[in-house]
């Protein structure tokens, strides 16, 4: 799946240091390994799997789909998703915001 890596980066990163956790803490909360998530904090993968997303969320303590919506905010598709005939499903940007705008206040930061 492609999106937004440096989207996903900043968020990851700013949830960590909220929570004052490592990336090994992350890892041990059923996050990625800490290497993956090095990388990913550095914007370096092109695409990452639903399964790395879904661990994301767990290892963060987001609720699920998060990583997945922040990864996605530019509306990119999902494997899976439909073909480009425009029937598949898309994330309207609306609700990139008001997703971005709930993990704001949930990191108690504004945007």
């Amino acid at each position: 799946m492609t999106g937004s890596p440096q989207a996903l980066a900043d968020a990851v990163r700013s949830r960590r240091a909220s929570m004052g956790w490592t990336q090994s803490d992350v890892a041990e909360r059923g996050g990625p390994s800490d290497t993956t998530l090095s990388k990913i904090e550095s914007a370096s993968p092109s695409s990452l799997a639903e399964r790395t997303l879904r661990r994301l969320d767990t290892g963060l303590g987001w609720s699920p789909g998060t990583a997945r919506q922040i990864y996605l905010e530019r509306g990119s598709r999902v494997e899976g998703d439909a073909p480009a005939s425009g029937k598949g499903p898309l994330l309207a940007e609306a609700t990139n915001q008001q997703l971005l705008a709930e993990l704001a206040g949930r990191l108690g930061t504004s945007r």
